[in-house]
């Protein structure tokens, strides 16, 4: 039978629902985690839920930022909140994309083991930043994800699957659909995430 992630994302609360869906996965998957991680996935998933939130405004366009550009934006922050903020983005675009759209990174040059190094090392800097300059118990959180980041991608797409997240929220696709054929039915599709894509700038996916 197949799954119905609208109804029931409407009627039990998304959070509500990622958080069942969450443990459920680590329970079945054997992946033992802290609690502050754990509400760490169910927040990531929520945030990221509504497709349009993959997505940044640039010059250029609507896009999908490339982990490399994050991961040059950490290198030459000036400051440790503008590292930081760069690094978590960067993580946690890494982990959403490389758990609920494998299959689409499968079909792409650049696959799922680039997410998961550039995930790893985003989460492992801000694990020695907060642990050098905060506080230990602090850095918990960001030591879990970054060392065990496979096992979370396995989570997160146990939860895609049962969600049925790929089909409802695959923006890149469209994305890219629109991008090089100006589909009136893929826009139209965008526009009902809530994403607008405008016709005179360039929208780029890149990695």
């Amino acid at each position: 039978m197949p799954h119905e992630p609208t109804r029931l994302l409407t009627t039990m609360g998304i959070r509500d629902h990622f958080r069942d869906q969450v443990l459920t996965s680590l329970h079945r998957q054997h992946v033992e985690i802290g609690e502050g991680t754990a509400g760490y996935l169910i927040d990531l998933l929520t945030s990221y839920a509504p497709s349009h939130r993959l997505f940044s405004e640039s010059p250029e366009g609507l896009e999908l930022r490339a982990l490399a550009e994050l991961y040059a934006d950490a290198a030459h922050a000036e400051g440790a909140e503008q590292r930081n903020h760069a690094l978590k983005t960067l993580g946690d675009l890494a982990l959403f994309i490389a758990g609920v759209f494998s299959g689409y990174l499968n079909r792409r040059l650049v696959d799922v083991d680039y997410y998961i190094a550039m995930g790893c090392g985003a989460y492992r800097d801000l694990r020695d930043f907060v642990r050098a300059r905060l506080s230990r118990d602090g850095a918990a959180v960001f030591d879990e994800l970054s060392r065990k980041f496979p096992q979370l991608v396995d989570v997160l797409a146990e939860v895609s699957e049962e969600s049925n997240l790929g089909a409802q929220f695959d923006a890149l696709r469209q994305y890219e659909l629109w991008l090089h054929t100006r589909s009136p039915r893929a826009l139209s599709r965008l526009q009902r995430r809530g994403i607008h894509p405008i016709p005179r700038m360039t929208i780029r996916v890149s990695h």
